[in-house]
């Protein structure tokens, strides 16, 4: 799954801080966990880092912003910047031979798999973004509602956090008592016209009777 409105916004944050690639950081993100749907993500591990492969992962990264952050750190000192990634550079990378020797995952293929949904984030981001601007590409950009896509109102929604579920609970008691209310509303006019159609009293205009007055005519004898 690709990453949530509010999710892009922390992305681009802290990729623009660091100067790497937002797209990586998504890719990976989305490789991990689907931004948080699958495994640790949904215990606010959304990127991965911090999750071993044998004991309790480490709290200090738990979180959204802890999370791209620290991804973005790792990723600098890979110079993933922008421009700059291809596949061997994400392997050599994730092999300890790049920046201070730090790795992201053990998995030998982790590489190759998070640089085929990078590719395919960029491809499908090129597609839209030349759709928005008639033909005119903005290459490594993430599609945000800046660039002219609006997120539905559900993409909207604060993600939920068991230790302050406050803002989930705000956004949905709200949603729910807006809709109420227009189901409400509508309903109550719906039949208000079907009341007011059956009882209409039509009254038919009656043409009030003229009375003829005979005339008296006087017979004339000659």
């Amino acid at each position: 799954m690709r990453p949530s409105t509010e999710q892009w916004k922390i992305i681009n944050k802290w990729a623009q801080h660091y100067n790497v690639d937002p797209n990586l950081i998504a890719a990976i993100g989305q490789h991990e966990t689907g931004w948080g749907r699958e495994g640790a993500g949904r215990w606010g591990f959304y990127t991965g880092y911090g999750v071993y492969d044998k004991g309790d992962p480490d709290p200090r990264w738990q979180g959204l912003e802890n999370q791209v952050r620290m991804t973005a750190e790792r990723l600098s000192t890979w110079d993933m910047r922008e421009g700059n990634i291809t596949r061997e550079r994400l392997r050599q990378g994730n092999r300890g031979q790049l920046g201070r020797g730090l790795i992201y995952a053990t998995d030998p293929l982790w590489a190759d798999k998070v640089f085929r949904i990078f590719q395919g984030i960029r491809v499908n981001l090129e597609v839209q973004m030349q759709r928005i601007n008639a033909g005119v590409a903005v290459e490594g950009m993430p599609l945000t509602p800046k660039q002219g896509v609006t997120a539905s109102r559900f993409e909207q929604a604060p993600e939920f956090n068991i230790l302050n579920p406050i803002p989930w609970l705000s956004f949905w008691g709200m949603e729910i008592l807006t809709r109420g209310l227009i189901i409400i509303l509508g309903s109550l006019a719906f039949f208000l016209a079907i009341f007011m159609l059956l009882n209409v009293n039509i009254e038919i205009p009656t043409v009030p009777k003229i009375e003829e007055k005979e005339e008296k005519t006087e017979e004339k004898t000659e």
